[in-house]
């Protein structure tokens, strides 16, 4: 029995909890994470998905190896939230079936691209982008969200990097530029 599925922007039929890679599109990718707003939408501006895969893609690109493989990597870190939505970090490791889905489809999208796939023995790469999105969440914070009510369960250095206001169209255009620029498209 097939699972259920959606409808893209594109207009595919997409399966998302039986994904293929021919249902795998980059403007599909580009186009919800655009929409999609960090932190469950509780920011002080709207922050999408796509931008912050954009930021952490460029802060790989330029401070670590091999940057062009890792900046790809880090864009599509989240791709698997156009299809499964954002959900919070303490929320998503308490559900069980949404972490196994989420690393199916994740195969599927790197399959798509012909990228390395998180358990390969190319992990150190995974680790450098999982790092860079672990520690742009502080440069976040500290520019999109207020004060906190009680201190994180973690700290790290922030990445350092300004967040400027995108708005999604801004942000699918970005996310879309930056994948033709390193050969997605």
């Amino acid at each position: 029995m097939t699972s259920g599925w959606i409808q893209t922007y594109s207009g595919l039929q997409m399966f998302p909890l039986d994904a293929k890679p021919e249902q795998i599109d980059l403007v599909d990718i580009a186009h919800a994470l655009s929409q999609t707003c960090r932190f469950s939408g509780h920011t002080r501006r709207f922050y999408s998905v796509a931008q912050h895969c954009c930021h952490v893609s460029d802060w790989l690109l330029v401070n670590r190896t091999p940057g062009a493989l890792l900046a790809t990597l880090g864009l599509l870190h989240d791709a698997t939230e156009a299809y499964l939505t954002d959900i919070p970090r303490p929320i998503k490791g308490d559900i069980p079936t949404y972490k196994f889905h989420e690393a199916k489809l994740e195969h599927v999208i790197m399959w798509r691209f012909n990228l390395p796939e998180p358990d390969r023995d190319v992990w150190g790469y995974w680790r450098d982008v999982k790092e860079a999105d672990t520690s742009i969440l502080f440069d976040e914070r500290a520019q999109l969200l207020g004060p906190p009510p009680a201190a994180w369960d973690f700290e790290v250095k922030p990445l350092g990097i300004d967040l400027p206001e995108w708005g999604p169209t801004e942000a699918r255009g970005q996310f879309l530029k930056r994948a033709a620029a390193l050969g997605l498209t």
